[in-house]
């Protein structure tokens, strides 16, 4: 189990955990590879969505926006599709709380100030989706086995731009892992763009994410780390997360797990009450202005944040 940490076990459903036994070789397209992949991805994704974990972050070396807080502690929580991200910003004296949730009919914003007491809404809109969008990008480490950026490998790797180029399996500390290499060609600002992918996946523990290298010249990239498993799911360890430029790693990002409780969260802290807020009521003029202003603040940090990490990949052309 995970050492330095603390792991709590809730059995979920065999329906939910049981293996796929498709082997890592004999991928002669992307169809093939799609569908051993895609059983798995869905236990992978059914399995860090019904959980709670909390983790130390830790940034260095960030060329954009370099006025980082040294570290964070994040906590997660999950029950299907309700999602919530709690960040608390260690940049001073009194740390700043902000919580992502995207709740069953709505998605939120709230936060707590450095000094205050009590927390206030700050965003309050009818799309939980782009939310939990938005999570995967500023608290990814309970993603990290399924996804990219913020999407899940399973979608990106469905899209009609996305080929497979080349499967092999290679060897890594004894185990037997499966290196996937694709390309994929878009339109951007008028130009046509061609880029190179390339994954690392643990087939023999649910198709897991162990690495990859996304974009072009300089990828945005990532290492994940397990250590332990429930009924064949690994669990996650640490994620690291980094961008290449000119042959160094900038915009580093560690997160290191503390606490995994495996097992679905109480619905009722994905609800303002838990932070002891009333819900605006509908049609009134201060529900409008948490709508307006929510989406409009969600969209703007979504891409914000998306092109600051795609910066320095899939901004670049392949050479």
């Amino acid at each position: 189990m995970l050492k330095n940490a603390q792991v709590a076990i809730f059995v979920l459903p065999l329906s939910v955990l049981s293996l796929s036994t498709a082997g890592p070789s004999g991928f002669s397209s992307k169809e093939d590879l799609l569908a051993a992949y895609e059983p798995a991805a869905q236990r992978l994704q059914a399995f860090y969505t019904n959980l709670y974990i909390s983790a130390d972050i830790t940034k260095s070396n960030w060329v954009y926006m370099p006025h980082q807080p040294p570290g964070e502690k994040v906590e997660f929580r999950a029950n299907g599709r309700l999602i919530r991200s709690d960040r608390v910003i260690e940049d001073a004296a009194h740390p700043e709380t902000i919580v992502q949730v995207a709740g069953a009919q709505r998605g939120f914003v709230v936060s707590k100030a450095p000094g205050a007491n009590a927390f206030i809404l700050d965003t309050w809109h009818a799309n939980p989706e782009l939310t939990t969008e938005s999570s995967r990008l500023f608290n990814p480490l309970a993603f990290a086995p399924y996804c990219i950026l913020e999407v899940t490998i399973l979608e990106w790797m469905k899209r009609p731009s996305v080929r497979l180029r080349a499967v092999e399996e290679v060897q890594e500390q004894g185990e037997l892992l499966l290196k996937a290499t694709f390309d994929e060609t878009f339109k951007r600002e008028g130009q046509v763009l061609h880029l190179s992918h390339r994954f690392l996946f643990e087939p023999q523990r649910n198709w897991a994410c162990r690495r990859y290298a996304y974009g072009g010249t300089n990828p945005e990239c990532a290492e994940i780390e397990y250590e332990g498993e429930v009924d064949g799911i690994p669990l996650i360890k640490s994620a690291t997360y980094w961008k290449e430029d000119k042959g160094k790693r900038a915009n580093m990002t560690h997160a290191t797990v503390r606490k995994l409780i495996v097992g679905p969260v109480p619905e009722d802290q994905f609800t303002l009450a838990a932070f002891g807020i009333a819900e605006p009521v509908e049609g009134t003029a201060r529900a409008s202005t948490y709508a307006a202003i929510g989406v409009a603040t969600l969209v703007v940090a979504l891409l914000l944040s998306l092109w600051a990490r795609r910066r320095f990949g899939a901004a670049s052309k392949d050479s």
